[in-house]
């Protein structure tokens, strides 16, 4: 059997997972790396990434010699600075770092906001990758002459196994130096930060394959694939089978992240103003990224702060915490309205004051109630952004879940329900290693597109659709949910 394999770089640990030619899962490998993080910085050690994706990467290789190749996603915006000898010069700064907001505020004044907009198809902010490199060149001026080289994630690690240097579109976008129409680096953008766009790696097309790994791996791998699969979100999306326009990848896992596919590019100013963005997605026109920070991140909180005894106490019953506190679903709101910016706000109000809050409580209510209502409101954020999405120009027909939260069927179903569109559950879990493998599929001419890969490697688990009249229920709790922000965001502190 044929095998290709993804690698998946995240925040906290990487993994590589290994694909049979019809998809079936055969291997799997992770290894974590720890971050250092306080209100004044975000950082990872480059160096323990670096080993971490090495080690992972021989470990594979050395029991599965027949793996024919390797695709690589990654987070994104975060960068690595290499000297001559390609040591890392500075930690890798995470997206959350608040380090760049002096540089990006100058790039604005001298290149424009509106400009950067509709240049990159992002709104300008410190948490993408170029006002975090210029601040390490305006702080450390002696530090930055010797940095000969600028890689994300992605582009690391392909450089790490193949020496070559190629970034994909979509993690080139997260730089805020991609210029989203004619698919290079801008130089009005690089000039005003002071920047060199030679120190970043070529971008190209996601799925372009480079062939043969590094001497150090030994003989006989001059045709082995590795290539750039793509920011996380949009391997995932690959994944998910998300084809066809209209159809958006739902992310059900720390982060509640849906991915919409549309054809053509719609008003750049107003989904800028939404704080939304454009990645370029293959030849079938641009991802857009809608997420709340907890998703998931929301229901552990209640079971590890709020519930801590629940979960042996569910066990002892021979049922998960999920089924027990799910008992009390009746296909219809708790009538509580949880707003879930417990780490702050994403889209559409990129808000990090903003705080959860929980509404309408009394002395009957209880932890069913209230992790019914966690998942409620998870479903109200998700459906605000579509809300918003839509009012600039995005329209979504049906959600394709993956994540951990997908096998959730409560949630599954208030989400439909909530949303008003179908859902689409698939059979098999890590998306993004699976779109990057299936790439590498694409490239060693194991499949012929896109969709004969999908049909290979994505399968259809079922199909969840929105109860009409649950659905005229929650749509006037929803009502009520969207005054929330509005209303208690001036009482939170600064």
């Amino acid at each position: 059997m044929r095998k290709f394999a993804g690698l998946d770089v995240g925040t906290t640990g990487a993994k590589i997972v290994v694909f049979g030619q019809d998809g079936a899962l055969l291997d799997k490998v992770y290894q974590a790396y720890p971050s250092s993080r306080d209100k004044t910085k975000q950082e990872l050690d480059a160096s323990l990434l670096r080993d971490s994706v090495l080690s992972l990467f021989r470990r594979v290789l050395d029991k599965h010699p027949d793996l024919e190749g390797l695709g690589i996603a990654s987070f994104g915006e975060s960068f690595v600075c290499l000297d001559e000898n390609d040591e890392p010069v500075y930690p890798i700064l995470l997206y959350t770092d608040p380090r760049g907001k002096d540089e990006c505020d100058r790039l604005i004044a001298s290149v424009g906001e509106e400009a950067i907009e509709q240049k990159t198809g992002l709104k300008p902010h410190e948490m993408y990758s170029l006002p975090k490199l210029a601040y390490w060149k305006s702080h450390d001026p002696k530090g930055f002459s010797s940095v000969k080289k600028v890689f994300l994630m992605e582009d690391y690690c392909l450089y790490l196994l193949t020496g070559k240097r190629f970034i994909d579109y979509s993690l080139a976008s997260r730089t805020l130096g991609f210029n989203l129409k004619e698919k290079g680096y801008d130089a009005d953008i690089f000039r005003a930060l002071g920047l060199d766009p030679s120190l970043l790696s070529t971008p190209v097309p996601a799925g372009t394959p480079v062939r043969g790994l590094r001497e150090e791996f030994g003989p006989g791998h001059e045709n082995f694939i590795v290539l750039p699969a793509g920011h996380d979100q949009f391997a995932c999306s690959l994944g998910s089978m998300v084809l066809q326009p209209g159809q958006a990848m739902e992310g059900a896992g720390t982060v509640e992240c849906i991915v919409p596919l549309v054809k053509d590019i719609p008003d750049l100013s107003a989904l800028a103003k939404d704080n939304y963005n454009l990645v370029p997605y293959f030849d079938r026109g641009y991802l857009t990224y809608a997420f709340s920070y907890t998703g998931g991140a929301a229901v552990q909180w209640l079971l590890e702060k709020i519930l801590p005894e629940a979960k042996a106490k569910a066990e002892e019953t021979g049922k998960s915490i999920h089924e027990v506190l799910c008992e009390k679903y009746t296909h219809a709101p708790t009538g509580l309205l949880l707003l879930p910016h417990f780490a702050g706000a994403a889209t559409p109000y990129m808000d990090l004051g903003s705080k959860a809050a929980i509404l309408g409580m009394d002395l009957s209510t209880d932890a069913s109630d209230l992790y019914l209502a966690v998942l409620e409101g998870v479903a109200y954020e998700a459906k605000l952004n579509l809300e918003t999405l839509e009012k600039d120009g995005i329209s979504v027909n049906g959600l394709i879940a993956s994540g951990g939260g997908s096998k959730n069927p409560v949630w599954n179903q208030i989400k439909a329900d909530v949303i008003g569109v179908p859902i689409t559950l698939l059979d098999g879990e890590e998306a993004g290693a699976r779109g990057s493998a299936m790439l590498v599929g694409i490239a060693a001419k194991a499949f012929a597109s896109l969709e004969e890969a999908a049909s290979a490697f994505v399968r259809v688990k079922g199909i969840v659709e929105p109860d009409p009249k649950a659905r005229e229920a929650y749509a006037k709790t929803y009502s009520r949910y969207r005054k929330i922000y509005s209303a208690i965001r001036p009482l939170m502190e600064e």
